[in-house]
């Protein structure tokens, strides 16, 4: 099986390092998020505020919320974000986004601080309203900027009290949805590792055979047949991917081998992946020349009326080659798609071997 092993390798190589590079580029984006957080690390109180701010991520906010100048709904018209002029202790404005449930409580300190301002509340009552207020200070986009401006009635004011405007927006990260991220980007990355390491071990291992490992069980002679397959994989490669011979059939996918006995073998087709035409005549060229040696998916399926899907490497004109091939040598395999054939395949199986095993009425 050494020569099965060897192609699954190649077979499988350009996805393997695709995967691993998603490891690696994942690793490296949540490294460097994390490391960009706790470098940009500011307490609230340090921050020297001016036009010209870099992003960073802003800890013990203390800011009075003046009001709300711009919300934001989904399409069910639910409030999902409400945004907050705020005010801190040497008169800067900034602007400070609130999600979820975090609005709630925004609008209730609030009323709080001005309940306080008007001596409604005493300010240990205010406590009572505080609440953990950290994110990212980074400037506006222009339609956010623009929404801030025209609630404070920027045309209006002094180019004193336009300097003490800032086009900052915070937005609202608790240490809640810094966790969740970090278990988001380790999921990920977790992911990324098993479907990497997974494909590995079915590539480089017999793992990845169980077709083949099935079919030796059931033979009655385990050595033979084992002898027998390991010399199929030697001499019958038909296609990169593909062996055939008049005793079996294999391919490849994903690591895995699919494997049967060619006079089992009834159906095979071609999985197309349509392409819309766009209209520019040198792309729809070299799109139709990319799909001509781009990987492409056959459909094998047996008398057990398993269907199996295998991928051959040498595109779609190697996949032609090898219906012409199968169709010439192998009479009763149909080699053809319709909407028909898939139609009596599921309703009347019986029907759909009647076409296979008597050639004659395929014509028909």
């Amino acid at each position: 099986m050494k020569t099965l092993i060897r192609q699954k390798k190649k077979h499988t190589q350009s996805i393997e390092i695709l995967f691993f590079l998603m490891v690696l580029l994942s690793v490296f984006f949540a490294v460097y998020l994390n490391m960009t957080r706790i470098k940009a690390t500011v307490d609230w109180k340090e921050i020297e505020f001016k036009t010209d701010m870099d992003s960073m991520f802003v800890l013990g906010v203390n800011a009075e919320l003046l009001g709300i100048y711009q919300t934001e709904e989904n399409d069910e018209g639910r409030t999902f974000a409400a945004s907050y002029v705020a005010q801190n202790e040497d008169g800067y404005l900034i602007g400070v986004r609130f999600e979820g449930e975090d609005m709630e409580k925004a609008e209730a300190l609030m009323n709080a601080q001005m309940d306080c301002a008007s001596g409604k509340l005493t300010k240990e009552e205010l406590e009572g309203y505080l609440f953990e207020i950290q994110g990212w200070l980074e400037p506006m986009q222009e339609q956010e900027c623009a929404h801030y401006q025209y609630a404070l009635g920027w045309s209006e004011l002094s180019d004193a009290e336009q300097q003490l405007c800032l086009p900052y927006l915070l937005t609202i990260k608790s240490a809640e949805d810094v966790k969740f991220d970090n278990i988001v980007f380790g999921g990920v990355i977790l992911l990324c590792f098993f479907l990497w390491f997974s494909l590995w071990i079915k590539s480089h291992t017999m793992i990845g055979e169980k077709m083949i490992r099935a079919y030796i069980k059931n033979s009655g002679n385990a050595l033979y047949a084992k002898e027998r397959i390991s010399q199929f994989f030697e001499t019958a490669q038909v296609e990169p991917d593909f062996w055939l011979d008049s005793s079996y059939v294999a391919g490849l996918f994903e690591g895995n081998a699919v494997f049967g006995e060619s006079s089992e073998l009834v159906w095979v087709y071609l999985l197309e992946s349509e392409t819309p035409m766009s209209g520019n005549i040198a792309a729809d060229v070299a799109v139709a020349a990319t799909k001509s040696i781009s990987p492409v998916k056959l459909m094998l399926v047996f008398t057990d009326k398993k269907g199996h899907i295998v991928t051959l490497n040498g595109g779609k004109k190697s996949a032609e080659r090898l219906l012409d091939r199968i169709d010439s040598q192998y009479p009763w395999v149909i080699t053809e798609y319709s909407d028909e054939l898939e139609h009596l395949y599921k309703k009347n199986w019986e029907g759909f071997l009647g076409i296979a095993y008597y050639p004659n009425q395929k014509e028909e």
